[in-house]
């Protein structure tokens, strides 16, 4: 329920925005939410909280809520003289990650791997359209871990590729012969990749670890060949 209080009308009784809120708090709630009372029970030392709620029954309805008091000991004015009532809707929970409010879409897959199902996403996110101003869109969970492996492993065997067409320039003083050795590469991933084709399931990361693997024993051996 969404209260609108008139203030004018709310000055003639002497009555503030908060004295009204503090009534309808302890009326609908209960009075430890505007006034915490404790009670020391001396001969055990336990101190007890103490407070004031009206039964449930004696307000279950709008009507019940515009006959609360305002005023400690006084039957009038009551709710209803000052302000108005009316049904609305509000989040029943915010989510915060530090001072930032998110909203969470959350969701589990079944029948396909966890990158189609990242690639849906972010499909989904981009025909979404650019976001609204203040407001940022993130895939979190287990689809960012994916991400970020898959990018750290391009990243590894990029460089990986890099060091050793180097190194074999260096060793046989000769660009165009370390790029001969290098050609083998794509074959490598292709036969590593075709390797794990039978099995008809998604790719492990142990299994994507082996492709970088491949290509070092591939491009070693070579090396070895090549120098005796």
């Amino acid at each position: 329920m969404q209260v609108e209080v008139d203030r004018e009308r709310a000055a003639q009784f002497g009555l503030t925005p908060d004295q009204i809120s503090r009534s309808l708090v302890a009326a609908t709630s209960s009075s430890r939410f505007t006034a915490k009372n404790l009670w020391l029970d001396q001969s055990k030392g336990f101190s007890y909280q103490v407070q004031v709620q009206l039964a449930a029954r004696d307000m279950n309805s709008k009507a019940d809520m515009l006959d609360v008091p305002l005023i400690p000991g006084q039957l009038r004015p009551t709710l209803g003289d000052v302000a108005t009532l009316r049904s609305t809707t509000i989040p029943g929970e915010y989510d915060r990650i530090g001072p930032r409010r998110i909203i969470t879409v959350s969701a589990n897959i079944a029948g396909q791997d966890l990158c189609t199902a990242t690639r849906a996403v972010q499909q989904a996110i981009r025909q979404a359209g650019t976001p609204s101003k203040g407001s940022v869109v993130e895939v979190r969970g287990l689809a960012q871990l994916l991400q970020e492996t898959l990018s750290s492993l391009q990243t590894g065997l990029g460089l990986a590729i890099v060091v050793i067409f180097l190194l074999l320039a260096a060793n046989y003083q000769s660009f165009k012969v370390a790029g001969v050795v290098l050609v083998t590469v794509p074959a490598v991933l292709a036969g590593s990749l075709a390797s794990y084709a039978p099995s008809y399931g998604p790719v492990a990361q142990p299994a994507i670890l082996h492709g970088p693997h491949h290509v070092g024993r591939r491009v070693g051996g070579q090396c070895r060949v090549g120098h005796h």
